[in-house]
């Protein structure tokens, strides 16, 4: 890896690691995600209609509907809603994978990516962000502006109740999924507030980061993984716990690499301007500087740090760089990455076990075969 300080660091060739080939973030997909076009059909033929029912006697209101989901689904790189699926074909017994219930499967699939686009589009406000995946923000776009972009943002949040009440009400998991997403919302939001806060004090710490990326960003995954093992069968409240406690790992990982591409990865490649050192966010990135950092580097970076200025903007990925933030971040996914196999062995189910293994290894370890190329970004 480029820059990389410690020799005696593995060569790691994950999905979060291809940005160090070319200082650009490559998301690559499972290598057992191939069937995407079956996916985007059940997105735009059952879920993206079904949304649009909910507001059929509001005159023109349908309509916006499809363009809020068309134009925000997916937020993030479509690799990344994976787990639902992943979970989900690897726990059920093969009599349960009916056309139905994989049918059911892309529905809970495009239930994370709504989940994600509620975080997404209030985070961008939050953010005061423009720029999403090299596009403008829905806030900036959007008829109303920020006044209904809040609005629109809750409503995406709140479309998989909708849809869980029209596909599973009659499944024994079905007040499982209701009860896993609510809380996770609600973690979330508090999350979004904490990590407010942080912006307002621009003061990093390592001890605030964890709260914020424990309730904004530890989630995601978590939840994904929940869903494609509650519609498998699985309703143990213990395993579907320690499951949804190794792919909250995951999450914060994931969040190590966004805030870690905020620095690493220009904004014509991130799709972003660099919001975290904009805006004084405590990242990963800026937290963990802050542990290393010695006195006199750390007063210099609180001088610069939270600034749109490009020689500040500038003057904070030297620090960066001096400390070697590429092999602290390696070490700390390393250190992530471990800590979820010692909780993969005490899993006490072969299949969840199976799938943990395996959505860990394409994150951090293994190459996939389409590692030459960009990852296609879709819209619906």
């Amino acid at each position: 890896m480029a820059n990389m300080a410690g020799k005696s660091l593995p060569k790691l060739r994950g999905a979060i690691f291809g940005q160090f080939t070319r200082r650009k973030q490559l998301v690559k997909r499972h290598w057992l995600d191939t069937k995407t076009d079956q996916y985007y059909d059940v997105l735009r033929s059952i879920v993206i209609p079904e949304c649009k029912n909910i507001a059929s006697h509001v005159p023109g209101y349908s309509d916006r509907i499809e363009k809020l989901l068309t134009y925000n689904i997916p937020p993030l790189s479509d690799a990344w809603n994976f787990a639902t699926e992943l979970v989900y074909r690897t726990v059920a017994d093969e009599s349960h994978q009916t056309d139905e219930n994989i049918t059911k499967m892309y529905i809970l699939r495009a239930s994370m990516d709504l989940s994600y686009g509620l975080g997404s589009i209030i985070d961008d406000m939050s953010d005061k962000s423009e720029y999403r995946k090299g596009k403008k923000t829905w806030h900036a776009i959007c008829e109303g502006g920020k006044a209904t972009a809040v609005y629109d943002g809750i409503q995406v949040g709140l479309f998989p109740l909708y849809l869980f009440k029209n596909h599973f009400k009659n499944d024994p998991g079905y007040t499982l999924l209701i009860e896993t997403v609510v809380m996770a919302y609600i973690r979330v939001m508090i999350g979004q507030t904490v990590d407010i806060h942080g912006q307002l004090k621009k003061s990093p710490s390592m001890a605030e980061y964890k709260v914020t990326a424990d309730l904004k960003s530890g989630q995601f995954c978590a939840v994904a993984s929940a869903l494609g093992a509650i519609h498998a069968g699985i309703l143990s409240h213990e395993l579907i716990n320690k499951t949804m406690e190794i792919f909250h790992i995951a999450s914060l990982i994931l969040q190590m690499w966004d805030d870690f591409n905020d620095y690493y990865s220009s904004s014509e490649q991130t799709g972003k301007p660099p919001c975290d050192l904009i805006n004084g966010t405590t990242s990963w990135v800026s937290a963990k500087a802050m542990e290393t950092f010695t006195a006199s580097q750390a007063a210099e970076f609180m001088e610069c740090y939270g600034s749109a200025d490009a020689d500040k903007i500038k003057r904070v990925k030297e620090l960066y760089n001096e400390i070697d933030m590429p092999r602290l971040y390696t070490e700390n996914v390393l250190e992530k990455y471990n800590h979820c196999q010692t909780l993969i062995k005490t899993l006490p189910h072969e299949k969840l076990r199976e799938a943990c293994s395996s959505y860990l290894e394409w994150f951090v370890i293994r190459e996939t075969a389409d590692d030459a190329s960009d990852p296609k970004v879709t819209n619906v």
